[in-house]
């Protein structure tokens, strides 16, 4: 199996199994894929996390690939284990955009404190609690993760690129009538611009997403050779991040 299939079986495995730890491992193998292999120095040493009350699916996070903020922090960040906020009932502030004017939260249920759902609210005046002005965007953080590195990933400057101009919306229907969806979900990037799609196809990760009449659409590849489909593309206009 080459690198791609193997990139896009992880993916498409992700919303088969509800397993915190397999779900991991499948995250584990996207970075590894797409990036190159993790090593200790990517991640915070148990020690740093040792007094830290945090879900295990942070944890694994930060153990794992905490300090590395190429695979994770580039357009918005996870926050560092010193800056990681308790809210009032019992959430945990841990990652925000870059100019915090959106943060993220995970708040711990009964039955799910290691990979409890996560909930967004517009900043900086964000409720110290996770209360009616939150807003719930994946029942899990391990499912959160992985929407979060697959966007890091489209604002990549070796790699990304963003639709700069289409020509008329049918343009992009009819790219996207030749794409699959990912089984990950919608994710709420950002509460007034809309919710985001993601896919995979053939060495390209790529995000949508719907506001009103317009679309926003960022692409990664591979390598230039991943990006036919979209280069080809009628009536649309890619630009590169590093350009």
């Amino acid at each position: 199996m080459s690198n791609l299939e193997s990139i896009e079986e992880s993916l498409k495995s992700f919303s088969e199994t509800e397993k915190p730890s397999e779900r991991l491992n499948l995250l584990r193998n996207f970075i590894e894929l797409w990036y190159r292999p993790l090593g200790e120095e990517d991640g915070y040493c148990e020690e740093e996390l040792t007094t830290l009350q945090i879900p295990y699916a942070l944890r694994w996070f930060y153990r794992n690939l905490g300090r590395s903020k190429h695979f994770h922090s580039r357009q918005d960040s996870f926050l560092s284990p010193d800056r990681l906020e308790y809210l009032e009932n019992n959430g945990l502030l841990f990652r925000a955009e870059n100019q915090w004017c959106q943060v993220w939260a995970a708040k711990p249920g009964s039955n799910d404190s290691n990979d409890p759902a996560v909930y967004t609210s517009i900043g900086p005046d964000y409720s110290k609690a996770i209360d009616d002005s939150w807003e719930k965007v994946s029942e899990t953080t391990t499912a959160f993760l992985l929407q979060s590195i697959v966007f890091e990933a489209t604002v990549d400057p070796e790699c990304g690129y963003f639709l700069q101009k289409a020509d008329t919306k049918e343009d992009i229907e009819a790219l996207l009538s030749q794409l699959d969806p990912l089984p990950l979900g919608c994710w709420d990037k950002n509460q007034a611009q809309g919710k985001m799609e993601f896919f995979y196809t053939q060495g390209n990760l790529f995000w949508l997403m719907r506001t009103g009449r317009n679309m926003c659409f960022q692409v990664a590849g591979m390598n230039w050779d991943c990006l036919t489909i979209f280069k080809d593309a009628k009536g649309m206009k890619w630009s590169r991040w590093d350009e």
